[in-house]
């Protein structure tokens, strides 16, 4: 990466740890109007991104003012879980901090070349994720999908518990008991194996 606009083409992905939790962040290319195909390439990939982002971060160059593709940016980011960063603090203001404020909420002051302004974005970021106050022990789901796989798994957990208790045989229930663990791996990421399976349904006699 450099200092020069349009040089960045692919998305650039790390994770980093804020306290206790650890973020996957993304680095795509910024928005303006250009005749190079690539570089139109990595502008797109970042459209696409904010699409799927849980949150993102705009940062914004305060020693300028703001220019017709920081305009458009704002424009694709509202409805969106969005954090402004005003970088540059260390040089002399220009950029209109009240309209980006007005539009995208409010904005973290920094300046990447001293680090001023970094504890605030720290606690900006843990507020707009709810885990400021976040027992990293306890685990948390991070997004929709995850609560959705989480209530799939408790309900088939209660459907196979009231057929166990309504009289029907164990096949049902161990069948009711698969589709939580399959429920679970999703959430998590894994694939229930026929070995763990297998090793679960061992009490039951469940015709498989």
């Amino acid at each position: 990466m450099t200092d020069i606009e349009g040089t960045t083409r692919d998305i650039v992905e790390d994770t980093v740890q804020l306290g206790d939790i650890m973020l996957k962040l993304a680095d795509c290319a910024g928005i303006r109007e250009t005749e190079d195909t690539v570089e139109n390439i990595g502008v797109q990939r970042m459209i696409e991104r904010i699409g799927t982002a849980q949150l993102i971060l705009a940062v914004f160059d305060g020693s300028r003012e703001l220019s017709d593709d920081d305009k458009r940016l704002i424009e694709l980011l509202h409805g969106k879980t969005v954090i402004p960063i005003i970088n540059k603090s260390d040089l002399e203001a220009r950029a209109d901090t009240a309209f980006i404020e007005n539009e995208l909420g409010k904005a973290v002051i920094i300046s990447a070349k001293t680090g001023g302004g970094a504890d605030e974005l720290e606690q900006a970021i843990k507020q707009r994720c709810g885990i400021s106050n976040l027992d990293a022990g306890a685990g948390f789901l991070a997004n929709e999908r995850q609560r959705q796989c989480a209530l799939s798994a408790q309900a088939a957990v209660d459907r196979a518990y009231n057929a166990l208790h309504g009289g029907m045989t164990a096949d049902v229930a161990g069948l009711e008991l698969e589709a939580a663990l399959s429920s679970l791996y999703e959430l998590s990421g894994k694939t229930a194996s026929e070995e763990v399976i297998d090793r679960i349904f061992s009490r039951f006699c469940v015709g498989k």
